[in-house]
C-alpha cells in the first residue's frame, strides 16, 4: 500500500504516531470491531470500522492498542490487564444461541402443526370413503 499511495506514510505510520491520529471507520459499511486510541482520554476504545480506508489507529485487538499507544499513556495507570484481546461479547453470544433455540423450537412447531393437518386430513377422507361405501351398498 505504501508504494501506491502517497498519503500512505501519514496515514499508516510505522511507530507510535498511528495513536495520535483521530479514529477513522472509513467509508465503506461493513461491520468490525476494532480498538483505536483516543488521545484524549488516552485509552484504547472500541469502534466499528467498516471495512476500507481508515487509517493506521485502528487495532484488531485491545492489547495491541496499548502495546503500539504505551508512550502516550505518561505514567497513566492502565486500566485492566492487556495481555490478551476482550474476549467474545456474551451478549452476542447469547442472543445467537437464543436465536437457534427459538429456531428450532419453530420448525419443531410448524412440522408438528402440518403432521397433525395431514392426519385429521387422512382420517376425514377415510370417513367419505366408509360413507360412500355404506351409500353404495345401500342402493
Amino acid at each position: 500500500m505504501r508504494n501506491c499511495f502517497t498519503l500512505a506514510k501519514q496515514l499508516y505510520p510505522d511507530n507510535e504516531q498511528a495513536c495520535t491520529l483521530e479514529q477513522d471507520s472509513g467509508f465503506c459499511k461493513g461491520i468490525y470491531v476494532m480498538w483505536y486510541f483516543d488521545k484524549t482520554e488516552k485509552k484504547c476504545l472500541k469502534f466499528f470500522y467498516g471495512g476500507c480506508s481508515g487509517n493506521g489507529n485502528r487495532f484488531g485487538m485491545k492489547n495491541k492498542c496499548y502495546r503500539r499507544c504505551s508512550p502516550f499513556l505518561q505514567g497513566k495507570a492502565v486500566e485492566g490487564n492487556h495481555d490478551g484481546d476482550e474476549g467474545v461479547d456474551i451478549g452476542l453470544v447469547l442472543g445467537t444461541v437464543v436465536g437457534c433455540v427459538a429456531v428450532i423450537v419453530l420448525i419443531m412447531t410448524v412440522t408438528f402443526f402440518l403432521q397433525k393437518k395431514k392426519k385429521e386430513k387422512s382420517q376425514r377422507k377415510g370417513k367419505e370413503s366408509t360413507q360412500l361405501n355404506i351409500e353404495l351398498n345401500s342402493k
